[in-house]
């Protein structure tokens, strides 16, 4: 039976144990993970016997899914950050203000940078 893991579809595999055991020996191989070895020939197998056109959109939406699942995580942990760092309270205004120099180096505006290191 399958079943839904996130936005991943979800499916479990008995195999009889002598072609059980020659997967194994193959998945060794390949120096693949079973389930990875899986995917991959299912992918395959699909790619084979459906509609080229239709194997290319479900693998643009499984590429816009996974983009969206790592932005999401992204965002979580950058999120997390803020919070541990007491940030996460800052208003619009504060978060986008230029800190202090912490030196106490007041930058000056009539002196270039690049004019001065070259003497």
């Amino acid at each position: 039976m399958a079943s839904r893991h996130g936005n991943r579809l979800y499916v479990q595999v008995l195999f009889e144990p002598g072609r059980g055991d020659l997967f194994l020996e193959l998945t060794k191989k390949f120096d693949k993970k079973p389930a990875a070895l899986l995917r991959d020939l299912a992918y395959e197998y699909i790619k084979k016997n459906t509609d080229e056109f239709d194997f290319a959109k479900a693998e643009a939406i499984d590429l816009a899914k996974r983009k969206e699942a790592i932005d999401a995580r992204l965002e979580g942990k950058a999120k997390k950050r803020w919070e541990a760092l007491g940030l996460d309270n800052l208003t619009p205004k504060e978060s986008s203000e230029t800190p202090e120099p912490q030196c106490g180096l007041q930058p000056d505006a009539t002196t270039n940078p690049d004019e001065s290191s070259a003497e």
